[in-house]
């Protein structure tokens, strides 16, 4: 198993957007993977530490989300890469243990008649 360093996750979100990817999905115990074009694909990395992704973990939450997740919650915060690029991530405990979920926000909100909803 290997480590998750800050600099990994940058880099692996830079990898994300230049593929057009939607998501990065890290997982205690598992290798780190993205989602192109609907499809999940693996980085080639080894499976993350346990330990390694909780370090991460406490470098970019709060301590009240920290304890939120050990309480078994899920939490969603929005977070920015060094790069500037915008992501909802998602936190969690589950079988394997900690979970983090990197989902690329766009770069400019939606405008509400592009929405298709029934005008009023």
């Amino acid at each position: 198993m290997t480590s998750m360093s800050r600099e990994r996750l940058e880099e692996l979100l830079a990898g994300l957007v230049r593929s057009g990817g939607t998501s990065l999905h890290l997982s205690a115990g598992n290798q780190p993977w993205v989602r192109v074009a609907g499809r999940a694909v693996p980085t080639g990395d080894e499976p993350t530490a346990p330990t390694a992704l909780a370090t991460l973990a406490g470098e970019l939450l709060f301590a009240d989300h920290l304890a939120r997740i050990e309480r078994g919650e899920e939490i969603d915060v929005v977070w920015a890469s060094n790069a500037g690029v915008r992501f909802r991530v998602g936190a969690l405990n589950h079988a394997d243990g900690l979970g983090l979920v990197f989902r690329r926000l766009p770069e400019k909100a939606p405008e509400l008649r592009d929405s298709e909803l029934p005008e009023l």
